[in-house]
Formats: C-alpha cells, sequence, structure tokens
C-alpha cells in the first residue's frame, strides 16, 4: 500500500516536471519565433513636411499591396517594412496636433477671461499653427 502511494507520487511529479519543462520549452520557442522578427527603423520625420510627404509616398506602397489578389510573404515584409516610416509619421503628426491643441486652449483660456488685448495674439498663433494641417492639397 505504501509501495503504490509512493510510486502515485513520483508518477505525478514527473507528469508534473514534463508538463513545466513542455511549459518552458514552447514558452521559449514563441519568445525566440518573435525574436526573428526583423525590425527597421523607418524614414524619419524631423519636420511636418516631411511626415506630409512620407504617408503620401509610403501610403501609396499600402494601398498598392492591399489592392492585390493575393498577398506574398514579400508583399507582408513590404507592409512590415513600411509601417515604421508611417509610425514615424504618425508619430510626428500627433506631437504637432499636441501643440496646436495647446495653442487652441491658450486661445480659448483668453477667450473664457475676456482676456481681449490677448485674443489677437492668440489666435494668430493659433491660425498659424493649424494651417499647416488645413492647408494641405
Amino acid at each position: 500500500m505504501q509501495k503504490n502511494r509512493r510510486n502515485k507520487m513520483m508518477r505525478n511529479t514527473l507528469l508534473t516536471l514534463t508538463l513545466a519543462g513542455a511549459g518552458v520549452f514552447f514558452t521559449g520557442a514563441l519568445t525566440q519565433a518573435s525574436d526573428d522578427v526583423n525590425h527597421f527603423t523607418g524614414k524619419a520625420s524631423g519636420s511636418l513636411e516631411q511626415a506630409f510627404v512620407n504617408l503620401k509616398e509610403h501610403n501609396r506602397v499600402i494601398v498598392d499591396i492591399a489592392a492585390k489578389e493575393s498577398l506574398t510573404a514579400l508583399d507582408a515584409h513590404t507592409v512590415h517594412e513600411t509601417t515604421y516610416t508611417l509610425e514615424k509619421a504618425l508619430e510626428k503628426l500627433k506631437s504637432e496636433l499636441e501643440a496646436t491643441q495647446v495653442s487652441l486652449e491658450l486661445l480659448h483660456k483668453a477667450s473664457e477671461k475676456n482676456a481681449t488685448g490677448d485674443i489677437k495674439a492668440l489666435a494668430e498663433t493659433y491660425l498659424k499653427d493649424v494651417k499647416r494641417f488645413t492647408d494641405k492639397p
């Protein structure tokens, strides 16, 4: 009876160790697989104008690939590489929009306080900032 109980405990321990080992193996394999993905730097968008150029050029790549009947591994690779440039362009747009939002908020606060002496200058700043987004072809 004691021997059966000990054998059963040994089997359970071995089973637990085997499953734990398999879990470590598969987790390592999945981590390795995700680490095998190539990462790219993408084209920088140092200015708002460059961000718009990068968006136009690289969106064209996405449009052309998405329009295909079927996609290849090379298409997937091209999309993957292109998204790095698009991400940088959108980050630049976001930071520039945030700055424009700040200038609008300053104008808004001045109007709330009826600060007529500040409104004109703040309006000019805001309009100059927002024009970079609204006057795009």
